[in-house]
């Protein structure tokens, strides 16, 4: 009677959890959505006039040449159909496409979340508590960057979705049951990846990685994995001209080897926390550094466990593997990139791309169970790093959103008025690279001539000029 007691608790528990999984999610979607509305502008915003450009050439390259011809130095055909069917569907209504991108971010958190519940060893209160953790780490404003771009705040969150089917495919392929079907599934939305955005090149490796390091040997399907990784590497190098940059290419000085590591806490800590004020950036190096070791320490417990046991624990370790390899590819690309007069340490735009650091540890977290006493307390401390991270960007994010919204509105303003290609204080004003000066002008007279919502109710009232 005890233990039909206890099951019967236990189920109650569990399908209360999910009400709760539903609540958190939905209170994130309604967050981004009311972010996008009230502190966005419905304007293209920075390097977005680069896509703009792009899009002025299609009738005369063609659709197919379109999707499959080169962007800078990326190669992004599933990036650019994206954004022509974003076009197509929305007349470039840059505000529908970012609550598209805000419905995308809620349902990889809800992904996420479910692969946690299915995954955790138990749903006591810890792990509760991590399950719910999920959707604020993923959908955290912290990431304003990228919903700021709205085609970005669209694929970079799609990327990650796809980095978690990947995953799932990939483990079930272990259990022999379909595995061909399995493992087609897990390469098919790697590939999606890889078309996406660069990160996806490192979802191949990953998953060839974690079969190795896993059943410590080499087998048929995690050759193939590597084989097909190093062919997409290779046709994304060749095609795309990516890595053309050597001067952006790491060094072995040992001011490189400073710098890289610098990056690789900052981009790691970065997913959580992104702070305002150059004073607290030291916070966000020390959670990278505390996501690291726990990465070290969960990879280095799953692999000492048994065979069966290391094949449950699938999704951490090729999550751990990937958000490493994804900090090489952005290291390759951005070592040596100046920023606002500094060379590139993290910037929030590529936080999203490092969230299976994060996840990885609460995968890590709700699935290991065989833990001694001092383990717990590390848990418990990890979790509370995880919120107190999460919770301190979203307030200092929430506090400097309106201040953005109302430089925003002058940047609107001054897109509205142009009437030639901008001058250098209006390039300043309106946060615009040296690259996209050209493509300004001749992008607001093809969207004003697509309908954009920008334009559809007139040009907004000029802000007062300065005293």
């Amino acid at each position: 009677m005890a233990d039909e007691s206890g099951m019967a608790a236990g189920g109650r528990s569990s399908r209360m959890l999910r009400w709760w999984i539903g609540a958190a999610v939905l209170l994130n979607l309604a967050l981004l959505l009311g972010v996008q509305h009230y502190w966005h502008g419905d304007f293209p915003f920075q390097d977005e006039w680069g896509y703009v450009a792009r899009l002025q050439q299609l009738p005369r390259i063609g659709f197919t040449h379109f999707i499959f011809d080169r962007y800078e130095t990326y190669y992004v055909p599933v990036l650019m159909f994206v954004w022509y069917q974003a076009y197509s569907w929305t007349h470039l209504d840059i505000e529908a496409i970012r609550y598209l991108g805000a419905c995308v971010t809620a349902a990889v958190a809800l992904g996420a979340c479910m692969l946690l519940y299915s995954h955790a060893s138990r749903h006591d209160r810890m792990r509760a508590a991590l399950i719910l953790l999920a959707p604020f780490v993923v959908c955290s404003l912290n990431h304003y960057a990228v919903y700021y771009q709205s085609i970005e705040s669209v694929t970079q969150p799609f990327l990650f979705g796809m980095v978690l089917t990947a995953f799932w495919a990939a483990e079930h392929a272990q259990r022999r049951e379909r595995a061909l079907l399995w493992s087609l599934l897990a390469a098919g939305a790697a590939l999606i990846g890889v078309g996406t955005y660069a990160p996806g090149l490192s979802i191949l490796p990953a998953v060839a990685g974690t079969q190795i390091l896993i059943q410590r040997r080499l087998s048929l399907s995690s050759v193939l994995f590597a084989l097909l990784g190093l062919v997409c590497i290779g046709f994304y190098v060749h095609a795309g001209h990516g890595l053309a940059h050597p001067e952006q290419r790491p060094g072995f000085a040992p001011g490189d080897l400073v710098l890289a590591v610098k990056m690789w806490f900052g981009l790691t800590g970065n997913a959580l926390f992104s702070p305002h004020a150059g004073e607290l950036e030291v916070i966000t190096y020390l959670l990278g550094a505390a996501l690291i070791a726990a990465q070290a320490v969960g990879l280095f417990l799953t692999l000492r466990q048994s065979p069966e046991r290391r094949r449950t624990s699938f999704l951490p370790v090729a999550l751990t593997l990937y958000n490493n390899l994804v900090f090489l590819e952005i290291l390759n690309t951005r070592l040596h990139t100046v920023e606002s007069g500094l060379p590139a340490s993290f910037t929030p735009r590529y936080s999203i791309l490092m969230l299976a650091g994060p996840l990885s540890v609460m995968f890590y977290l709700v699935m290991l169970d065989d833990l001694n006493g001092r383990m717990k307390r590390l848990t418990s401390a990890m979790l509370t790093t995880l919120a107190a991270g999460t919770l301190a960007a979203e307030v200092m994010i929430m506090v400097a959103l309106p201040h953005f919204a109302a430089a925003l509105t002058t940047v609107r303003a001054d897109l509205v008025a142009l009437q030639g290609e901008p001058n250098q204080n209006q390039q300043a004003e309106m946060r615009l690279t040296p690259a996209m000066k050209p493509l300004v002008y001749p992008g607001r007279l093809f969207l004003e001539k697509e309908g954009l919502a920008l334009y559809r109710n007139g040009p907004p009232a000029s802000p007062p000029a300065p005293p």
